[in-house]
């Protein structure tokens, strides 16, 4: 079985007269009628004589064909109007020629492929451009201000295949105090890392003007409400968010905090000794919501 994509052809998967490794490039195939029926989405079966005068080279008959064979099927692999590849099967020894429910077999078993490859290539499309968004989005692993040194690590759940809305912040404040802020958007793939994108400016904005934790996620409640109200029809009860707010003040060695939702914060001690941070989150997961905050 041979795929190929579209001219110059390259064979991803060869089993034939001549071993080779994937990716090798195919010569070109001359003009034939055979090659307009394949453009047109045909499935066509042929017996070894005429496909060696379809090809017309030794060089691609040393390719494509495999010992033995005396009768080649190929169907194309097309899936909105582009033309991915093709499925070729051959017949060897003394099995008798291709029929004609076979060949609308084929026909049914290449466009159910080719939808597959299409949606593969376009989830893959998407998921890279999803993954470069938000690796754009995110803050440098670690940053240096007045107030404190921080280090931070995205590290997405499983093997990474769904990219969500999950982000982390650390925003110098012009009181040299430091905001602290770890943040996550309901959903997946594009929509989630562009609305993250939105909030994590929004909370830019906002914490300059240094807003005590509270009252900053109430404006960024209101925001994630006007967001839902946006979404297209259906979409409204799966926009939501939640977002852990921290401001630390080196000069009283203390740390206020906020939640909306998210869970809360671990202390780690120098002895390596770990200690969650007592903070009540918001209970409702559609949308952020105030929720008094907590000073430690």
């Amino acid at each position: 079985m041979e795929t190929w994509t579209t001219p110059p052809w390259r064979r991803s998967l060869q089993h034939g007269r001549r071993a080779s490794t994937g990716g090798d490039p195919i010569p070109s195939f001359p003009d034939h009628p055979f090659l307009h029926s394949f453009r047109e989405g045909k499935t066509v079966a042929l017996d070894l004589d005429d496909f060696i005068a379809v090809v017309a080279d030794p060089q691609l008959v040393e390719y494509l064909v495999p010992m033995d064979a005396h009768a080649v099927m190929v169907a194309p692999l097309l899936a909105r109007g582009l033309t991915l590849g093709a499925i070729s099967v051959w017949r060897c020894g003394r099995s008798g020629p291709f029929t004609e429910d076979e060949a609308d077999l084929m026909t049914q078993i290449a466009s159910r492929g080719a939808l597959a490859i299409d949606n593969a290539r376009r989830y893959t499309r998407e998921h890279r451009a999803a993954v470069a968004l938000q690796q754009r989005l995110l803050p440098p692993a670690t940053t240096e201000t007045p107030a404190a040194q921080t280090a931070g690590v995205y590290r997405p759940a499983g093997d990474g295949a769904e990219i969500s809305g999950d982000w982390y912040d650390a925003i110098a404040l012009p009181s040299l105090r430091l905001a602290l802020v770890a943040g996550g958007v309901v959903g997946h793939g594009m929509a989630a890392s562009a609305t993250m994108g939105r909030l994590r400016a929004a909370i830019q904005t906002l914490a300059d003007i240094e807003l005590e934790p509270d009252e900053l996620l109430t404006r960024i409640a209101d925001l994630v409400q006007r967001l839902a109200a946006e979404a297209p029809p259906g979409d409204h009860d799966i926009v939501g968010a939640t977002c852990l707010y921290a401001v630390y003040d080196p000069v009283t060695r203390r740390c206020a905090m906020a939640s909306a939702g998210h869970p809360p914060p671990v202390l780690v001690r120098p002895d390596g000794t770990t200690e969650p941070i007592g903070i009540s989150p918001g209970q409702c997961p559609r949308a952020l919501h105030r929720r008094p905050g907590r000073t430690w």
